[in-house]
């Protein structure tokens, strides 16, 4: 399937972290952010050290953690998919759209990781140089929201976060914590900018009319091709990731198929799933089953070596 470079990887899961937090997190308190953004980064960053070079989370599970991961990840996929088309108002053929999205996040899998990651860095720099300006022209103007709010605001942000454990089954070169850091700074920045602001998509409201460089500016459809462009990212992941699990099962090169055809069907009626499913899936398939392959990887890491020392005296 390939192996991600040392910046292909934080651009595929700042990308799709991104566009999911704008779809799902917007308007949320920002003092909540902060706990359970240090939650899901602290998890990412230990497990991300604990994994060799070129290795993912997939080469270290049994089958039965490969087959559980799977069947979230066809529901998170479809429940992606099913957000896609609000990211644009008046949506009224979301079906359509969504099965768009998961075809072309298919197709991207098909190529390969390498091929996801190239796509996700060309993406995501477009993506960044619309939300640096923009986001932090919202922000200079929006007016503070000094309330706390309800401790449950934290929730949605915590299990959009903890999707970038997803990256961790893709294999990929070492890298250092500026993912952590750039999507910790524009989660502030979306929930400043956002916060009060009401509509069922309050990141385009809040960017509806902003003074950019002395002009009165209108950005709602480059926010909406922003946020469709991180829910692509964030299928691919999904995607690349299945493949990366149907691989270590065995099962050949299309398993980023396993994830989008499923998802495709489960996509019409995935919203009657009730939201603690994710919540109890994003934990334990992305949170306690990872923290239990770490003793795996460190015994096999030990073992290889010692091996080498073995070889090498």
């Amino acid at each position: 399937m390939g192996e991600l470079s040392r910046g292909q990887r934080d651009a595929v899961l700042f990308g799709a972290a991104a566009g999911a937090m704008g779809v799902s997190c917007a308007g949320l308190s920002i003092w909540w952010a902060l706990p359970a953004l240090a939650v899901s980064f602290g998890l990412y960053s230990v497990i991300r050290k604990a994994l060799p070079e070129g290795k993912g989370l997939s080469d270290y599970m049994p089958l039965w953690m490969l087959v559980g991961e799977l069947l979230f990840l066809i529901l998170a996929a479809a429940k992606t998919a099913a957000h896609a088309a609000d990211c644009w108002p008046g949506h009224s053929s979301w079906q359509l759209f969504a099965l768009v999205l998961l075809a072309l996040a298919g197709a991207a899998s098909l190529q390969g990781t390498d091929a996801v990651g190239r796509v996700a860095v060309l993406l995501t720099l477009g993506c960044v140089l619309f939300y640096v300006p923009v986001l932090g022209a919202a922000a200079w103007e929006a007016k503070p929201q000094p309330e706390i709010g309800e401790w449950m605001e934290g929730f949605p942000i915590l299990l959009t976060s903890l999707t970038l454990v997803c990256g961790l089954f893709l294999p990929s070169q070492k890298r250092s914590g500026r993912l952590v850091t750039g999507l910790a700074v524009f989660t502030v920045l979306l929930l400043w900018c956002t916060r009060g602001k009401d509509g069922p998509m309050p990141l385009l409201e809040a960017v509806r009319g902003i003074t950019l460089f002395g002009v009165f500016q209108r950005f709602e459809a480059l926010a909406s091709c922003a946020l469709t462009a991180g829910l692509f990212l964030m299928l691919a992941l999904f995607a690349s990731a299945g493949g990366e699990i149907v691989r270590s099962a065995g099962a050949g090169k299309y398993g980023g198929l396993a994830v989008i055809l499923p998802a495709a069907l489960t996509v019409w009626w995935v919203d009657a799933v009730h939201p603690a499913v994710f919540a109890v899936g994003a934990g334990l398939f992305w949170g306690i089953l990872p923290l239990l392959v770490l003793p795996v990887v460190a015994r096999k890491n030990g073992r290889k070596n010692s091996e080498n020392r073995e070889k090498s005296s």
